[in-house]
């Protein structure tokens, strides 16, 4: 019965130590990986600007003054801080790789993972782990 017990802990305990990637929302201050946040869009107003005039090779700009003020445009993304997440790697018993790219610093543009748990490995390890303890003469056996 003791021998069971401790084979069924041996595989529960291969089995939780395989490799995850994990996203955490809002992760605080005390937790690690690599912190991005999601993007915001936000509208640039700028004046716009016209070119007056063109001699000896150069341009002179100027804001345009009429009574008909223009503005120009843009829609920009910025982060969002309200919106931060952290990237986790653990890799456990097994393998991982994790590739990620970051836009600006801050922007998650893509993700690429692939975890090998080695469950195969895992499996023959636990199986001469268990043999070995079946070997172990117990007191009062």
């Amino acid at each position: 019965m003791i021998r069971i017990f401790i084979f069924a802990v041996c595989c529960l305990g291969s089995l939780g130590c395989s490799p995850k990637v994990r996203v955490v929302k809002n992760p605080g201050e005390l937790r690690d990986g690599i912190r991005y946040y999601r993007p915001k869009p936000y509208l640039l107003i700028t004046p716009y600007e016209t070119v007056t005039s063109r001699g000896e090779g150069k341009s002179q700009t100027r804001i345009n003054a009429t009574s008909e003020t223009r503005v120009q445009l843009e829609l920009q993304y910025l982060p969002d801080f309200a919106e931060e997440y952290s990237i986790q790697v653990r890799t456990g018993l097994g393998s991982s790789s994790v590739n990620f790219q970051l836009e600006n610093g801050w922007n998650l543009v893509s993700i690429g993972q692939q975890l090998d748990s080695k469950f195969d490995k895992n499996v023959e390890a636990v199986g001469n782990a268990a043999g070995a303890i079946a070997e172990i003469p117990f007191p009062g056996a």
